[in-house]
């Protein structure tokens, strides 16, 4: 019974590790200006994209979980766009 804990907790770490390590990274903040989402059948996996523009009128793509994509709009603002408690 032991081993199973054991076994089950590694399990449940090495799971939460990769889905860390897999989440793309943080964008530049700033005005959300554009959004773009592709479907790849082949895989059946949702790949999401924001553009961003600075102050300063530099625009960024990149790429967010589908979380991200959700809550953002066109014209709020990123990062802020993204928490749970706005």
């Amino acid at each position: 019974m032991k081993h199973l804990r054991t076994a089950m907790l590694v399990t449940a770490l090495a799971t939460l590790v990769f889905f860390t390590a897999c989440s793309p990274p943080q964008g530049p903040a700033g005005r959300v200006v554009d959004k773009d989402r592709a479907y790849f059948a082949s895989s059946k996996i949702w790949r999401y994209r924001l553009t961003t523009e600075t102050a300063q009128g530099q625009r960024t793509e990149f790429r967010v979980p589908g979380s991200a994509y959700k809550r953002c709009y066109i014209g709020s603002a990123y990062p802020q766009c993204t928490q749970v408690d706005r």
